[in-house]
Parts: C-alpha cells; structure tokens; sequence
C-alpha cells in the first residue's frame, strides 16, 4: 500500500503541494516522453471558439519527470528468452554488431511553461515547436516498430511546428541498437526527411549511456536540449561498421563517432 508506481506521482506532488494534474504514464519505453506531450497538450492555449468549450483554464507549468530502476533480476531473466538484451552489455546503435539493448538506471525531469514573448525565449533552454504522439495499431505484432505510423507522426509533428525537413539538422532516434529496430526507423526517418542537401546528424543517446527504459524519451529529449544550447552534438559511441541494413544509400545523413559542432546558433 502506497509504494506502487502508480502513486508515484501523487506521493510527489503530495510531499512538495504541488496542485493541478498528478498522473502517471506507463507506456514502456515511450512513457517518459509520453508525459511530455501529455504536458504541453495540458498548457495549449484553446483557438478561436474552442474557449467555450473548456470547463478549466489551461495550466500554467509543469514538471515532467522519469525514472527507471532495475531492483529484480526477474525483468532481466525476462527479457533474456526473446533475446533482447545485449550479450556484450553495450547498445551498439546502427552498427553492424548490433544485437540487442543494455539496461540502465535512469532519472531525469524536465520543467515546462508556455513561452509568452522574446523575453521568454531569452531564458529558455529550449522551445517545443511541434508535439505529436500515435500508435502503430495492427501491426505485425504488439511490439514490433512500424515505420508508417512512425513516418505518420513526425510528419504531423513537423506540420504543427512549421517546418521543413531541410531546416532540421539533427535526428535524435531510439536507436536500441536491435537489428530490425534500428533499420526500420532509419528508414522511417529517410522518408520523412527526403530531399534535402545538407547531411542530417543521427544520433541516439543509448549508445552513451544505455537503455534507460522508461526515463529513455526523456533522456533523449534532455539531450536534444544541451544540443541546441551548446550547438555540439555528441557521438554515437562503439560504432565502427554500419549495420548493413541501414538503407541510406543517396541518402545525406550523418551517423557522428565523434563529438561534431553544428556551427549553428538554433538547431530543429
């Protein structure tokens, strides 16, 4: 009683009163990332007359935040049988040796609030310009990846910000490191993001500090943002020879081993 993950949040927002919505997200590995968008749907300003179909006014910020312990060797043993995990105990994201994911311990939050003006945006580390979640529905199974319905959502995400695929430098994945996750989204990613010139940096954090599971989106996320405030995007470590099938033929994108500088100011 009371040290379930589902009070998590109100255990929390209980210790610190805080008001407002406390909920919990379990979504696997999205979960983190979920409540992200669960947030900024929650503080969207209504348009035209949808004000007077909403009961309460919107809210006002948020505190996001994920985490993932690994306490019991039963979730391993687990995941050992449809060979998941990494025998190496390394995430060797688009690499040819790429096998599997390493767990890892994680804890990340994130504070959010609407941005008003300029002078906002001045103490901001980062701006959300489009927010967009789905799922794959019937898919071959429950969970494997659907690169349609992965295409689907960042082209709807890319369509609430405004942008085009030429003005996005950097393409943060999931990147597991699995043999038919990481081609699948790639390819997903080739589809939206087609044409354009100018190399498109690929990089998934797992590969730095492993598979965090639940606080994984949340993680990538953080990392999107000391990207675009230091404009340095880390590398993809332990890559050596690309997975062969990655299907980036005639396509520019960009798989860093090494620390890169994207020589620009602001970065999508």
């Amino acid at each position: 009683q009371g040290v379930d993950k589902h009070f998590t949040a109100g255990r929390l927002a209980h210790s610190l009163g805080l008001i407002g919505s406390a909920i919990d997200i379990d979504t696997a590995c999205s979960a983190s990332l979920v409540g992200v968008a669960v947030a900024c749907q929650g503080m969207r300003i209504p348009e035209g007359n949808q004000t007077r179909i909403v009961s309460n006014k919107r809210d006002e910020d948020a505190l996001c935040m994920g985490i993932n312990m690994l306490m019991s060797p039963f979730s391993f043993i687990g995941l050992c049988g449809p060979s998941m995990l990494a025998k190496n105990g390394r995430c060797f994201t688009f690499d040819y040796s790429a096998s599997g994911y390493a767990r890892g311990d994680g804890f990340g939050g994130m504070y959010i609030k609407p941005g008003a003006g300029e002078e906002d945006f001045a103490t901001q580390m980062s701006c959300f310009m489009g927010v967009r979640v789905n799922q794959d529905g019937r898919s071959a199974t429950l969970t494997a990846p659907n690169g349609v319905a992965q295409q689907a959502c960042i082209r709807e995400s890319m369509r609430e910000a405004g942008v085009v695929a030429s003005q996005i430098t950097v393409a943060e994945c999931h990147g597991t490191g699995t043999a038919l996750g990481d081609p699948i989204e790639v390819g997903a990613l080739r589809g939206v993001m087609e044409p354009r010139e100018t190399p498109l940096l690929t990089t998934s954090a797992k590969s730095n500090i492993g598979h965090q599971e639940a606080c994984a989106g949340l993680i990538g996320l953080i990392k999107c943002c000391l990207l675009v405030m230091s404009s340095i995007c880390a590398p993809n470590c332990h890559l050596q020879l690309l997975n062969p099938h990655l299907d980036v033929d005639g396509f520019p994108c960009f798989f860093t081993s090494e620390i890169s500088d994207t020589r620009l100011n602001s970065n999508y």
